[in-house]
């Protein structure tokens, strides 16, 4: 079940919509046997956003995937800087398991061949053909006339026939057993992964929960076994990672279009020269009021490249003007 609220005006609360999650996850929190959390959309669209910090553990065995995000689970729900966790893997879906002993099969002279199809008609029916009627077609079930298999017990009503005629019990060879089971499998890059979300308190930050992660991850993973992240860590690493290439394209598009406008190197270049004090107090002023660099805050700083370059071209335009009109530099 989903419930949503739109948000209040801003003049009529006080509290931010951090602080309303928090409270809301804190009070559903204790409700026992109902699983909740609250989402807090963002305005970039992201998938999977609103949620905290989502990551994957891939590998190639869903079992010890599971084991090792548990383990995992364990150690988030033990750091107070974590808010609620939820494991992405759950096994509340009963399945029964058919596994056959071979070997005494063999002893007792029944063949294997063809033994599965046997057992999927007799367990869940089987389609032997297809009849048309006109314009329409109709599957042909072969199925069981006996009463349904759903019990280990069930199996010793049930006989096939060995190799010198003799009428023998499924149950002899064969057993079956009920285990739970993940209903919903995912994967991600192409190989099975099992998820983990874990809301974030004010104290920790996207990226310093992922390399909080990644740090405890590191001695539970194995060979064969990676970390990958999801949703909005996903896209702060490709941001992040792109973030040098950006300035650079932008600082270099900015110089050539003041080249041409100026017709000076050197009035491109006094422009430019205000960029990094810019940039670096920018980054002062995250530090000082505790800001993260996330995917707002770098976005704020390629505007701030256009806004101080602006600026220096009116500054360096009406030097130019005065300079024309005879006045000294001085």
């Amino acid at each position: 079940m989903i419930l949503m609220r739109s948000p209040f005006d801003w003049a009529d609360r006080t509290r931010s919509q951090q602080d309303i999650a928090a409270e809301i996850t804190a009070g559903l929190r204790g409700v026992i046997g109902v699983r909740t959390f609250a989402i807090q959309p963002n305005s970039l669209g992201i998938r999977g956003a609103g949620q905290g910090l989502t990551v994957a553990l891939v590998g190639d065995d869903y079992g010890r995937l599971a084991d090792v995000a548990t383990v995992l689970v364990e150690k988030l729900e033990a750091d107070p800087r974590f808010g609620q966790i939820r494991l992405g893997y759950d096994t509340t879906q009963p399945q029964l398991f058919v596994e056959i002993d071979r070997a005494r099969a063999e002893d007792l002279g029944v063949e294997i061949d063809g033994l599965g199809e046997a057992f999927q008609a007799v367990l869940d029916g089987s389609t032997v053909g297809t009849i048309f009627l006109d314009d329409d077609s109709y599957d042909i079930d072969l199925v069981a006339t006996t009463d349904p298999v759903n019990d280990p017990g069930d199996l010793e009503r049930i006989f096939v026939t060995s190799d010198d005629g003799q009428m023998v019990p499924i149950s002899s060879f064969a057993s079956l057993t009920e285990r739970a089971v993940a209903p919903e499998l995912t994967r991600e890059a192409q190989s099975r992964s099992v998820s983990i979300t874990a809301a974030l308190t004010p104290e920790l930050a996207l990226g310093d929960a992922l390399s909080e992660v990644q740090a405890m991850a590191d001695d539970l993973l194995g060979e064969d076994m990676r970390l990958v992240p999801l949703a909005e860590a996903a896209t702060l690493g490709e941001t992040s990672s792109g973030l040098v290439f950006t300035f650079a394209i932008a600082i270099a598009v900015v110089f050539l279009v003041l080249s041409a406008q100026f017709e000076s190197f050197v009035s491109a270049v006094i422009v430019l020269a205000t960029v990094p004090l810019g940039l670096a107090c920018a980054i002062f002023a995250l530090l000082l009021t505790g800001g993260s660099l996330n995917v707002y805050s770098q976005i704020g700083l390629v505007l701030l490249v256009g806004i101080m370059a602006k600026n220096g071209i009116l500054i360096v335009e009406f030097a130019d003007q005065l300079r024309e009109r005879g006045r000294s530099v001085r």
